[in-house]
């Protein structure tokens, strides 16, 4: 059960919003971090452009690979304190691939990649 992993691993608060953060950068694209993220993003423009055949939910698809500057600007973006990068920050995202909540892809330390392998069900879990 996902409520009572979530709560046995007992994270610390702002290992959460990291979570949540690379779960968010997992199952979005890239394009719609900026509409999804900033506040004053611009003008919706309207356009006539012909709809797209229906997509499978993002849910069904796998995870996508993100990277660790990516995760960073969305965990900022939804985190209400305004926290400094820290070691400990850093740390958490080892944490969490240790754990086997995150997947590193590749051991570059200039070029990681992670993948979030948890389901939505476990974020609404840790998010309470």
């Amino acid at each position: 059960d996902n409520n009572t992993l979530a709560m046995s691993l007992g994270l610390p608060y702002f290992t959460k919003f990291m979570l949540i953060a690379a779960y968010l950068a997992s199952y979005n694209p890239t394009s719609s971090d900026k509409r999804l993220f900033v506040k004053h993003h611009g003008k919706e423009r309207k356009s006539n452009r012909v709809k797209k055949q229906p997509q499978l939910s993002r849910q069904l698809k796998p995870p996508d690979s993100f990277s660790f500057d990516r995760l960073l600007a969305i965990f900022y973006a939804i985190i209400d304190n305004k926290v400094g990068l820290t070691t400990s920050l850093l740390a958490q995202v080892s944490t969490l691939v240790q754990l086997k909540l995150l997947t590193q892809d590749n051991d570059d330390c200039l070029s990681t990649t992670y993948k979030c392998i948890i389901g939505l069900d476990f974020v609404k879990a840790i998010s309470r």
